[in-house]
């Protein structure tokens, strides 16, 4: 197993990582994230921290609370862009757990891609435009990267799962309107920020497995 496969290359990076926050993922991982994102977890799930938030905050505070249902299950956990919120689409990018794919041979994985198309245009009702589609195998176990627009929406999609264990894969999956491009720019590197942060807590999990 090596970084680089967990790591699949993002399209359109440009320019290097810089140092900005640490954060720790309610599912175990550190990572450090770019300045101007705002995490929302299960440990800021509390009124108090909303109602807080709401005050510095454009998005509405019923927004707010249904982020707060959501992420109080500790099934999934969202991180915003600061920039973009005061714009009508907020740029987040969100973790959640999903059932691993399991495939037993290369064609099987292929056909992940190949069925792509027709599984989101029953997801979005409207066909959808694939930038890129990418799986590879781990064990038996599926791991994907795909980055698509939804036409209705102008919306870019790019959306990463990594199998953490037999039971459980992690989805990270970003989100920035295609006409903001600097928008684009600062969710990329946030994204493989996670990314990293979750490929060196799997590889240090296998590496103290084999103590």
């Amino acid at each position: 197993m090596n970084r680089g496969f967990f790591a699949l290359c993002l399209l359109f990076v440009t320019g290097p990582l810089f140092a900005g926050t640490q954060i720790k993922s309610h599912f175990d991982f550190t990572a450090v994230l770019p300045d101007g994102w705002v995490q929302v977890g299960p440990s800021s799930a509390s009124t108090m921290e909303i109602e807080d938030f709401s005050k510095a905050s454009p998005i509405n505070k019923e927004t707010l609370h249904q982020i707060r249902n959501k992420v109080a299950g500790k099934e999934v956990e969202f991180f915003y862009d600061v920039k973009t919120l005061e714009s009508d689409f907020k740029s987040n990018i969100s973790i959640q757990k999903s059932e691993p794919v399991l495939v037993d041979s290369l064609k099987e994985l292929n056909s992940e891609c190949s069925s792509l198309p027709e599984a989101l245009e029953e997801v979005y009702g409207e066909p959808v435009d694939i930038k890129f589609c990418e799986a590879g195998i781990l064990n038996k176990w599926a791991v994907f990267r795909h980055v698509y627009v939804v036409p209705s929406q102008e919306i870019m999609i790019i959306n990463d799962t990594l199998p953490v264990d037999a039971k459980h894969s992690l989805i990270i999956v970003g989100g920035a309107p295609v006409a903001d491009k600097e928008g684009l720019q600062r969710i990329l590197p946030a994204q493989q920020a996670l990314l990293d942060g979750l490929t060196n807590h799997l590889l240090d999990a296998q590496m103290e497995s084999k103590k």
